[in-house]
C-alpha cells in the first residue's frame, strides 16, 4: 500500500454476494430484540415468530433458514422492521454462516427455499 497526495494505491474489493443474474426477491420482515448481525447473516423464524439469526440443527423454527439479511442490523433497542433477500442464487463464501455451522447444515440450509448458494470459482 502507498499513500501519495492522500490516495491510496491499493482498493477494497469486498466478496460478489450474488451467483448469478438471477432474480432477487427481498421482503421486509420484523426481528427479534436483543440482536446484533451483521450484513448477510443466514435468518429463521423464532417461535414467536419474529427473525433471529439461524440456529443449526435446531428441531423447531429456529432451524429452518429462510432468508439472508440484506444490511446489519441491531434491535439491541427493540424489535425493528427490515429486509431480508429470500430469493436469489448466492455466493456461499460471501454468507456470514452462523460460527456452528458444519458444511453439511450449510449445503441443506435453505432447503424448501428459494435461495440457492454456491461457491464461485
Amino acid at each position: 500500500m502507498s499513500i501519495l497526495a492522500g490516495t491510496e494505491s491499493n482498493a477494497y474489493t469486498p466478496r460478489e454476494l450474488f451467483a448469478s443474474d438471477a432474480q432477487v426477491v427481498t421482503n421486509a420482515h420484523i426481528f427479534a430484540t436483543g440482536l446484533t448481525l451483521v450484513v448477510n447473516s443466514v435468518v429463521a423464524f423464532s417461535l414467536s415468530n419474529q427473525l433471529i439469526e439461524w440456529v443449526p440443527g435446531a428441531a423447531d423454527a429456529t432451524g429452518v433458514a429462510i432468508g439472508i439479511t440484506c444490511e446489519a442490523l441491531d434491535t439491541s433497542a427493540g424489535v425493528a422492521v427490515n429486509p431480508i433477500y429470500e430469493g436469489g442464487y448466492f455466493n456461499t463464501d460471501a454468507i456470514n454462516w452462523p460460527a456452528a455451522a458444519t458444511a453439511a447444515e450449510k449445503m441443506t440450509a435453505f432447503a424448501g427455499s428459494n435461495i440457492h448458494h454456491r461457491a464461485l470459482a
